[in-house]
């Protein structure tokens, strides 16, 4: 079943993210899948969410693309907090597994704006049902959780 992510690209050649993905995936004997909701898909975004079969092919795109900065498993996203939540808490199976006892870190990141130090610290403290028990390693965690903010 296929897995969606998020695709963090540089803020260069939009007009070639789709190409280059759907090269490097063909060349590596795979497809990408864009969603049908416009939100998730405009090329001139600094994000789109994708379709892959499975990790494997997430990381051979990180690696090959030049346009893509980073690739993170998707939980949802939302027009306000209230959304994303909702969101990530129908998603729980996706995170659950690291409740027991993974080290963790939150990473709270914008683009065209800037989110004050408090303010961030408030938005990761705004998921803290997700109730992870593991130490918080703000170093070399286990897994790192991130929530980007789009300001248009």
């Amino acid at each position: 079943m296929p897995s969606r992510y998020l695709f963090q690209f540089a803020q260069v050649h939009s007009e070639f993210r789709v190409p280059e993905l759907q090269s490097i995936s063909e060349l590596n004997g795979f497809t990408v899948r864009f969603l049908d909701d416009p939100e998730c898909n405009d090329p001139e975004r600094p994000f789109m969410v994708l379709e892959l079969e499975n990790e494997e092919q997430a990381r051979i795109l990180a690696k090959r693309c030049i346009l893509v900065k980073a690739i993170y498993d998707y939980y949802g996203h939302g027009s306000s907090y209230a959304d994303l939540h909702k969101t990530n808490q129908s998603n729980r199976e996706k995170w659950a597994a690291y409740i027991p006892d993974t080290s963790f870190k939150f990473f709270v990141s914008a683009f065209n704006h800037k989110i004050p130090q408090r303010r961030q610290r408030d938005v990761i403290e705004s998921f803290a049902y997700m109730g992870f028990l593991g130490e918080i390693n703000m170093k070399n965690p286990d897994v790192m959780f991130s929530c980007f903010e789009e300001c248009e």
